[in-house]
């Protein structure tokens, strides 16, 4: 345990590196400036800002993690990458590269290694790596993206949540007629039976809930879910030493 002193030290470090890089990325998207002096916000100068999200302070307090974010302009989307820092903001280098879009990562407890979420293998998965050796290793197959990556006390296992879709029987069974060979017709209809069905930058909401599970951090393989009960979880939640749930935060309560 840090004394107060000292921790605070960290804290503050870690708070003023992290806004010296923002500050230092945000540079690089200027606005474009205008005839009559003063800068606005043009479509170019927007596909070449940049943010940070995501800083996690390793547990010596030595150096931060944090994902650096840039849109796209050939392809309309964003692009992550993962990033590594001194406290005192020296020595920026990079881990993971834009091309396999990685972020959310978090330290193990010993330092050693960091879990993060990552498109490696073509969808989004749970990774581990070394930072010293750059040694990578895949931990997860699953069928939808993870969130909220937890390390368990001693480092043996990985909690986060992921959305299920639900498993029930439509609120109209309708058999509609097959178009004839090589017909063209329109989309089958959409039957809505939920007030929240849509969602703006989203689109259709999937039927069903959000829940936890957690993964071997160093087999990985089939993961363990925590939860059964179809309502949702979110992001708040604790491991004991042997990985087994002590606290859920839900939407229901404690």
């Amino acid at each position: 345990m840090l004394e107060k002193g000292i921790g605070e030290e960290i804290v503050n470090k870690g708070l003023a590196a992290i806004l010296m890089l923002m500050v230092t990325y945000a540079g690089h998207g200027t606005a474009a400036t205008a005839q009559d002096g003063l800068k606005i916000l043009t479509k170019e100068a927007y596909f070449e800002m940049e943010h940070i999200s995501g800083p996690s302070v390793s547990p010596d307090g030595s150096e931060i993690l944090f994902t650096r974010r840039q849109p796209d302009m050939m392809t309309d989307s964003y692009r992550t990458s993962l990033w590594i820092v001194d406290v005192d903001g020296e020595r920026k280098r990079e881990l993971i590269g834009a091309d396999f879009s990685a972020g959310s990562a978090v330290w193990s407890p010993d330092g050693q290694r960091i879990a993060y979420v990552s498109y490696r293998s073509g969808k989004e998965q749970i990774h581990a790596m070394w930072p010293e050796t750059g040694q990578v290793s895949l931990l997860t197959d699953l069928e939808g993206p993870p969130k909220g990556l937890r390390w368990s006390r001693d480092g043996e296992r990985i909690a986060f949540s992921m959305f299920v879709p639900e498993q029930k029987d439509p609120a109209l069974s309708i058999a509609m007629p097959k178009p004839p060979s090589g017909g063209r017709w329109g989309k089958e209809a959409i039957v809505i039976d939920r007030l929240n069905w849509q969602e703006d930058g989203v689109g259709e909401l999937l039927v069903g809930s959000s829940h936890f599970f957690s993964v071997d951090s160093e087999q990985g393989g089939a993961p363990l879910k925590i939860t059964s009960e179809d309502y949702d979880r979110f992001d708040h939640r604790a491991l004991s030493p042997d990985g087994v749930w002590t606290a859920l935060w839900t939407n229901n309560g404690l």
